[in-house]
């Protein structure tokens, strides 16, 4: 027994205390560890520890708007967990004795889901720009290295994450969609106010103090004025934008360019002692959190984080010349 668990169990009761190996069972389940802390919600929420119900949480994964099937998924499996003991060591068997749980259907490939999820957010094209550049890239990949599931896996997710940021039209978009109103009724009952907490680029004033965009309260009004504003999202990269001049919209874009550039010149140089490397590096775009100044700091870090990662690609190639 290793020693943290040896010291949750001196400090609470053994009938409190759950233990769940969320890695390998989001890997064997969705074929992702980015599924587990869902996965520990869900198995939380079924446990009755979360004051929360299913509804919220639902919803607020669909408000956030990225791999929501997906992530519901992970929601779902954590509470079959909880639920039954048994499928935890079922899930977790040698590869040889492994009970496969499937749908009747078979599951979306990870590019076409992510395809359709852009759709939605802007229109076909950009689904399809998206398509092509990664079925270019694994082209690429193939012909230096074979057949590389894990890193077109890991392109997939982070070319999607870049690519849906989430701006003013996004954010109308959701905010008006079907699923989230029906969520708010799930929730609440009576005479219910609704207020929006926003921050416009355009009319937001500088906190002196914090040097930051002060929020400001939107009452119910705005739910048609985001179904209106969602219908302009064609607007989008053109320069027609008013919001596409920002600081923060200008780097988004920017980020998704050179991510593509960056990943581009990799994979011309990618060996087979490479391929570990370059999924990690591929990965990063999934550590940027926020908006707002929240996220320009997150993405300095992203930004250190792959000079970093990029230094030590150098190295290596350094290495196998020398």
């Amino acid at each position: 027994m290793d020693t943290l668990e040896s010291r949750l169990l001196s400090s609470t009761r053994r009938d409190s205390l759950f233990l769940l190996p969320a890695s390998q069972l989001a890997l064997a389940t969705l074929g992702d560890t980015l599924a587990a802390n869902l996965m520990i919600t869900g198995y939380a929420w079924q446990k009755g520890m979360l004051p929360l119900s299913r509804d919220a949480i639902l919803g607020a994964i669909e408000l956030n708007g990225i791999a929501v099937d997906w992530n519901k998924q992970a929601f779902e499996w954590g509470r079959a967990l909880a639920h039954e003991p048994e499928l935890q060591r079922a899930l977790l068997k040698p590869k040889a004795d492994v009970i496969t749980l499937v749908d009747d259907a078979s599951p979306q490939p990870l590019e076409a889901h992510f395809a359709g999820e852009l759709e939605g957010y802007h229109n076909r094209a950009y689904a399809t720009a998206y398509e092509s550049w990664l079925s270019d890239v694994a082209a690429k990949i193939e012909a230096r290295v074979g057949s590389q599931p894990e890193l077109s896996d890991a392109l997939a997710r982070a070319l999607y994450k870049l690519m849906a940021y989430k701006d003013e039209y996004e954010v109308a978009r959701l905010h008006s969609a079907p699923e989230f109103l029906q969520s708010l009724s799930g929730q609440f009952e009576g005479d219910y106010k609704l207020a929006f907490y926003l921050a416009p680029p355009l009319i937001s004033k500088v906190d002196q103090a914090t040097g930051r965009p002060q929020k400001i309260r939107f009452g119910s009004w705005m739910l048609p004025a985001f179904k209106l504003l969602a219908k302009f999202k064609f607007l989008r990269h053109t320069p027609f934008d008013p919001f596409g001049y920002t600081e923060e919209r200008r780097l988004e874009r920017r980020l998704i360019e050179e991510y593509k550039t960056t990943i581009e010149d990799l994979v011309a140089q990618l060996t087979p002692d490479k391929v570990d490397e370059l999924v990690t590096l591929a990965g990063l775009p999934m550590t940027i959190r926020g908006y707002g100044h929240v996220k320009l700091a997150s993405v300095e870090r992203y930004q250190a984080e792959l000079r970093e990662r990029l230094t030590h690609w150098q190295d290596l190639a350094t290495q196998a010349a020398a």
